[in-house]
């Protein structure tokens, strides 16, 4: 009787904030994690590992598998379609750029009728990574298959990790249901196809001018396609991406100069996840630019990766990808505006 009484006493918002501390832990341990383990071993692309968390727990991503098959068949099947384009397409540029804009839309068309988003996210990063590796040296397209297979694994162990650490408190909304739309949706239709349309361009130039030291690039601009809200484009909802950037961009300037000063690892694990905290708690927050947050953790992870490998030029390397990721941000919410505007109006 007491018990009931003292919750029933409890305001609404005391658990509110308990859970937004929760899920400002969940993310930032979970990204940490999956750096340290990243970056310690730095196998090749390593830094898809923390990306993939970021996107993976900033959204909670709903609708998840907790059965470790199905997990592993999302990666397998991701691998296969990235080497199915890669070894067998990607030599008929006449089938493989057609091929590949049904690819991208028929996953955005899935996660636009609220189909499993890990797997959405596995097939695209495979469908972009594989072939821009395959430009460099066919014999190395297994092993890079392989090191893919292995981040997307870690980055899904991190985030199946820290929910048991961090469970929601006792008294928590539930999430909002998420199953599968089958039928045809005229909604995500439009945001799937929107989404190609601007993508697919920038991957055909990648691809055609092999501009494989900008791979990353290539990376935060999908991360960013798969995260804009179709229904909502607009300037400002482009200049929150394009700060957000500049936020990344600052970040990654000031803890390079201090690993610089204390090059010792687990310097660089607190930075990471003093860096991560102060995301999180602008993404669940009320701050305006809390919305697209998680694009200023995904350009400060790399740009700090591509700033601290093996034999990296610090100037070139930050300067040059900074400024393409913050035309990268640019591109993408100018085409998302112009075609909600003048191509999917209603009024079209």
């Amino acid at each position: 009787m007491s018990t009931d009484a003292s919750a029933a006493s409890v305001p609404a918002s005391s658990w509110a904030n308990d859970l937004r501390m929760v899920r400002v832990l969940r993310f930032s341990v979970g990204v940490t994690l999956a750096a340290a383990v990243a970056f310690a071993f730095a196998w090749p692309i390593y830094f898809l590992t923390p990306v993939l968390t970021i996107v993976f727990l900033e959204q909670s991503v709903p609708g998840v598998s907790h059965r470790g098959w199905d997990l592993v068949a999302y990666v397998l099947t991701a691998v296969f379609l990235g080497m199915i384009f890669t070894q067998v397409l990607q030599r008929y540029p006449i089938v493989f750029v057609p091929l590949m804009g049904l690819a991208l839309f028929s996953l955005f068309y899935l996660v636009g009728r609220q189909g499993p988003i890990i797997f959405s996210m596995l097939c695209l990063l495979s469908l972009i990574i594989l072939p821009m590796v395959g430009q460099v040296y066919d014999p190395l397209i297994p092993f890079a298959a392989g090191y893919f297979a292995l981040g997307a694994v870690v980055a899904v162990l991190a985030y199946k990790l820290v929910f048991p650490l961090f469970p929601d408190p006792p008294g928590s909304p539930e999430p909002p249901a998420w199953t599968f739309q089958p039928g045809y949706s005229p909604v995500a239709a439009r945001g799937a196809l929107m989404k190609t349309i601007v993508l697919l361009p920038v991957v055909v130039i990648f691809l055609a001018y092999e501009l494989k030291g900008h791979l990353l690039v290539l990376i935060y601009t999908m991360a960013i396609v798969i995260d804009i809200d179709t229904s909502h484009a607009g300037w400002h909802h482009g200049v929150t991406y394009m700060v957000n950037t500049i936020v990344g961009g600052a970040a990654a300037l000031v803890v390079y100069w201090m690993l610089v000063a204390v090059p010792e690892f687990h310097f660089f694990v607190i930075l990471f996840f003093t860096v991560m905290w102060v995301i999180a708690g602008m993404i669940w927050s009320d701050h305006p630019l809390a919305k697209n947050m998680a694009s200023a953790g995904i350009a400060f992870t790399i740009l700090l990766a591509s700033s601290i490998a093996p034999g990296a030029n610090f100037a070139d390397n930050f300067v040059i990808r900074f400024l393409m990721i913050f035309l990268a941000s640019l591109y993408v919410t100018g085409a998302m505006l112009l075609l909600e505007r003048y191509v999917f109006s209603d009024n079209n």
